[in-house]
């Protein structure tokens, strides 16, 4: 019967429809359209929630490019300030030591006019021998020469002094508008800096809420984890301190600029120091989620405390965050294994490892690789098994992974 028979049971009876082509046909379509529905509903989903992801992960890494290339603006700045307030003040210093030698001249004149019996007020229409003149008959005629040569050359020595005086002047009223528009330059970019850390440290307060991490707590917990680590504490952001410009107009905000610098700067130690990187590079292939399975040797349904990641043995695997290494060695079903201590009671596990990269107390900065992919322990192939843990109680990876 080439019809298709749909059976329908009941107690002590049975009944049957028979489909036609039409009802064949609709059928099936109703189910293509239904599967078809299903696939393009989850590939939605997955896209969203990637390109969600990619968004969040794009809008960080501009943030971060802005915020570098202003401290390098504002460096630069700062060190352009510096050289023209030090030319402005060796301008003022010489302005005041030719001062100092027009004074002496001045003094020098005046003696030489006692000294002649006569007046000498206007160096710029003075006439030596004029002065002169009205002593020859009286005087020594050496004095006189000696005299009218003194007071000849003082007063040429004062008319330089103070073409001098007037060209620095000239030179210090130059040196004083460009120092002028530094700082107005350097307005402008406190104020932009200020709006991008002021941004930074939202956002990095945010991640630190979504895994319950208290902001306020992480200079403490720093201090704790790597109390033999000083540089750990200073950053990964170079900040030339902005204290550079006390004896300016901006002394006081950049000081204040320099607090949230030094704020945003610890909340950005303490978001590194936490799992959110990824222990392999490149794309990554989940074998095992966290959650109930069953065991692929043992075959008994249990919990999976981590996340399996398939690689080939030789693999590197990297530190999630910045740490401290907590133990290295063989750690039974896990065979090798690394654990490293994190700020927050937070611990990362990696297993079934080929090889170690580090020690047992070291210090390891996010990123850093610490070990290769291998199978060892109880494993069927060569993979990443990784664990993130609170306090010993595991935690989904993926709280950290997706942030």
């Amino acid at each position: 019967m080439n019809d298709w028979i749909i059976s329908i049971q009941s107690r002590g009876d049975t009944r049957y429809i028979f489909l036609g082509i039409k009802s064949r046909l609709l059928l099936v379509t109703l189910t293509i359209i239904i599967l078809l529905w299903a696939v393009i509903a989850s590939f939605m989903v997955v896209n969203n929630k990637y390109q969600s992801g990619t968004d969040q992960i794009v809008s960080n890494d501009d943030l971060n490019s802005n915020l570098v290339t202003l401290l390098r603006e504002r460096d630069s700045l700062i060190i352009e300030n510096k050289t023209l307030i030090n030319q402005t003040q060796k301008a003022i210093d010489l302005v005041y030591q030719q001062e100092q030698e027009l004074n002496l001249l001045r003094k020098e004149i005046t003696e030489l006019n006692d000294f002649a019996g006569v007046g000498f007020q206007n160096p710029g229409n003075v006439n030596p021998s004029g002065i002169i003149g009205d002593t020859t008959d009286s005087a020594d005629p050496a004095l006189v020469s000696t005299l009218s040569k003194v007071l000849s050359d003082s007063t040429e020595n004062l008319r330089k002094s103070q073409d001098r005086i007037t060209a620095l002047e000239t030179e210090v009223q130059k040196g004083q508008k460009l120092v002028n528009a530094s700082n107005r330059r350097m307005v402008n970019l406190l104020n932009d800096l200020s709006v991008n850390i002021a941004v930074a440290t939202s956002g990095i307060e945010d991640v630190l809420g979504q895994v319950n991490v208290s902001p306020a707590r992480i200079q403490e917990e720093l201090r704790t984890l790597f109390r033999n680590q000083d540089q750990v504490m200073r950053g990964d952001l170079e900040l030339e301190t902005l204290r550079s410009l006390s004896d300016s107009p901006l002394s006081d905000d950049a000081i204040q600029l320099e607090a949230a610098l030094e704020y945003m700067n610890l909340l950005n130690t303490g978001y590194q120091s936490l799992p959110f990187g990824k222990p392999l590079k490149g794309a990554l292939r989940t074998t095992s989620g966290y959650g109930m399975r069953k065991h692929p040797v043992s075959g008994i349904v249990k919990m999976h405390n981590g996340i399996d990641f398939g690689a080939r043995t030789g693999t590197p695997v990297y530190a999630t965050g910045n740490g401290i290494v907590e133990f290295v060695g063989t750690n039974g079903g896990f065979g090798k294994t690394i654990i490293i201590r994190h700020i927050s009671g937070l611990r990362t596990v990696y297993a079934h490892l080929n090889s170690y990269s580090v020690k047992n107390g070291e210090f390891v900065a996010h990123d850093k690789k610490i070990g290769t992919v291998g199978s060892t322990g109880i494993s069927t192939g060569p993979h990443l098994h990784y664990e993130i843990t609170r306090n010993k109680k595991a935690l989904n990876p993926l709280i950290f992974m997706e942030v």
